[in-house]
């Protein structure tokens, strides 16, 4: 099984690839709701944290819970892993899908995706790197253990289960670290680095190491303990952490340490044998879109062609003290509030409670800004954030943030989605690539919503969106084409952008591949065919019908939502005609209104190497 996809982790949910278990035969009576209930069933019940995290009350779904452990991990696990999704895959094949709602053909053409994919990247077990600064599996046992939800006294033993169980596992990673570094794969220097540098920040705390204060935060919180039970609770939890977890980060350290320089090949995910095909693989399942590299490449092109028109025809205004322009909100808490009473032109959504807070530094990873985390899918009533303070520095980036992780991002998408008893399945199987390519576009809205002057607010909201989408860009052209920093400096060249952010552009994509396309080419692709729908409607455009076909299938296969957009806009999902192209984006047109557009020149886009936002939806 892949490793990173093992532990359930609260915050990136619905991208695991979880274990796939045989799944009964389906009667021919039977419906293709009943289906997919048995699915979920099968896909979480062999999994503690994956029950744990997904479900309030298991019992009322037939799932029964797991002994509380992380499990143990092999080699053999990807061949198996990959028997099972095909396995499943037939099943599925099985059904006519021509015969299903168009609900149930959502949530058919979502799981089919999410078995195709986990058939395809478990063909290469070589490059499932399982200690990766972010993402891997040191990142995901901090997340699980810090956001850990206590129902029942019980659930608090379950924990300390978990929790002793921590360097049975990393010993398991390590063994298969050591087989993938045998046969020359392995993490580059930097990635190495920033691994060996993430230890050394959770490794500086004990008495006080985050663990043990969430965890003592979580037992004082806790209604009905009493005092002997809490302190006991968070004695056998500080013991556990100094004795067993701290001395399995050292041993992780020691051991990756002891493997540098065991990489055959360049930093890029191609220049490993057989990178270019597992990097393809990545690409489909990070983007949500069944295309080569160079087409997904292209989409980002069209995006980054448009939106360059808009930004220079605001920052080469006369009059650029809008640039300095800065909200002015107190907190968090203020800036939730203030988005959610400013929502227009989307669905309403149902009432919902949220926190936000911050994260403790030691288990803040360097690449994330902040995460939701996704609510049990029977239990919608409880939404989280967590911002890391490190990298939102000012109101301003916590202002876009809160909108891509809350109001009208993650926290809206998924209340309005599952409050209307859509299929459970679709929780485990929603493509990244939209759910993030929604949370970027929330952004932009955010950014029309906000009290700036329309110039700041479109400067803000480009600066992001072409930053993302750049380094996504880069990203495929590195890691899928082979491209070397020469050939990035061509390519900005190309692109309209300073030559100079070349290296810094280099280094970050191979030190976290994959990483940004979610964000950048989600974003790219929700932008595009908002591009298509206002240059075809023209003045008939309005942005309430655009995001009601966008949100109301859910998250799905980008295939599918460009159906969805072309049958909306021409009455059949073939292949859009061409139209005629207003030079204008029309998105910054409908919500700034038009300005004029200036030559293109080279300019410096501020790359932003911490920008990735990890969430859960």
């Amino acid at each position: 099984m892949r490793i990173q996809y093992k532990i359930m982790t609260a915050v990136i949910s619905a991208s695991l690839l979880c274990p796939i278990m045989n799944v009964p035969v389906v009667a021919e009576e039977q419906d293709f709701d009943t289906f997919l209930n048995e699915c979920f069933v099968q896909l979480v019940d062999k999994d503690y944290l994956t029950v744990h995290y997904s479900l309030k009350n298991p019992e009322n779904y037939g799932v029964t819970v797991p002994e509380p452990s992380l499990g143990e991990i092999s080699w053999d696990d990807y061949e198996q892993d990959r028997e099972e999704a095909k396995a499943m895959l037939d099943r599925l094949l099985g059904y006519d899908r021509d015969s299903l709602t168009e609900q149930q053909k959502n949530e058919y053409d979502s799981l089919e995706s999410y078995l195709n994919d986990m058939i395809t990247l478990n063909t290469y077990p070589y490059f499932d790197f399982a200690f990766y600064a972010s993402g891997g599996v040191l990142d995901a046992i901090q997340t699980n253990l810090s956001e850990f939800t206590f129902y029942t006294e019980e659930d608090f033993e379950d924990y300390l289960e978990i929790v002793a169980d921590v360097d049975d596992y990393l010993d398991d990673c390590l063994e298969l670290t050591q087989i993938q570094a045998e046969a020359g794969y392995f993490l580059n220097e930097g990635q190495l680095n920033e691994t060996l540098d993430a230890i050394d920040a959770f490794l500086e705390k004990t008495d006080d190491n985050a663990l043990i204060i969430s965890f003592n935060d979580a037992v004082d919180a806790y209604e009905g303990l009493d005092e002997g039970t809490v302190q006991s609770l968070k004695d056998r939890n500080a013991q556990l952490i100094k004795e067993e977890v701290i001395p399995a980060y050292e041993e992780v350290s020691s051991t990756l340490r002891s493997l540098a320089g065991s990489r055959k090949g360049g930093d890029a995910v191609c220049d490993l044998e057989g990178g270019k095909e597992y990097y393809e693989a990545l690409a489909v399942s990070k983007t949500g879109k069944d295309a080569d590299v160079q087409s997904l490449l292209d989409t980002c092109n069209s995006f980054l062609k448009r939106a360059m028109q808009d930004y220079l025809a605001v920052i080469q205004k006369e009059d650029y003290s809008f640039m300095y322009e800065t909200i002015e909100m107190e907190s968090a808490e203020e800036i939730l509030d203030y988005l959610h009473e400013q929502m227009r032109d989307i669905p309403e959504m149902p009432e919902a409670q949220w926190s936000v807070s911050y994260l403790d530094p030691s288990i803040a990873s360097d690449s994330i800004n902040a995460y939701y985390v996704i609510p049990p899918v029977d239990d919608r009533s409880s939404n989280v954030m967590k911002i890391n303070g490190d990298n939102v520095y000012d109101t301003n980036s916590l202002y876009e943030t809160l909108a891509h992780e809350g109001f009208p991002g993650h926290m809206y998408q998924n209340v309005i989605y599952y409050e209307d008893g859509q299929s459970v399945m679709r929780y485990l199987t929603s493509p990244i690539g939209y759910t993030e390519g929604w949370a970027m576009y929330a952004e932009m809205l955010g950014w029309s919503w906000s009290p700036l002057s329309d110039d700041a607010n479109t400067y803000n909201a480009l600066s992001t969106a072409i930053n993302y989408v750049l380094d996504a860009a880069v990203d495929l052209g590195v890691n899928g084409l082979g491209w070397s920093i020469e050939d990035v400096e061509k390519y900005l060249e190309q692109q309209g952008f300073n030559t100079s952010i070349a290296e810094a552009l280099y280094e970050f994509v191979t030190l976290q591949p994959g990483v940004i396309l979610p964000y950048g080419y989600g974003l790219a692709e929700m932008m595009n065919l908002r591009y298509e729908a206002q240059d075809v409607l023209k003045d008939d455009f309005k942005a309430e019908d655009y995001h009601e076909v966008i949100l109301n299938g859910g998250a799905r296969p980008f295939e599918k939502v460009e159906a969805d957009v072309h049958t909306w806009l021409y009455g059949t999902d073939s292949p859009a005609p061409a139209v005629e192209k207003s030079g204008m984006s029309p998105v910054m047109m409908a919500v700034f209104g038009g300005v004029a557009v200036f030559a293109v020149v080279m300019i410096v886009v501020v790359i932003n190497g911490r920008r990735k936002k990890k969430h859960g939806a």
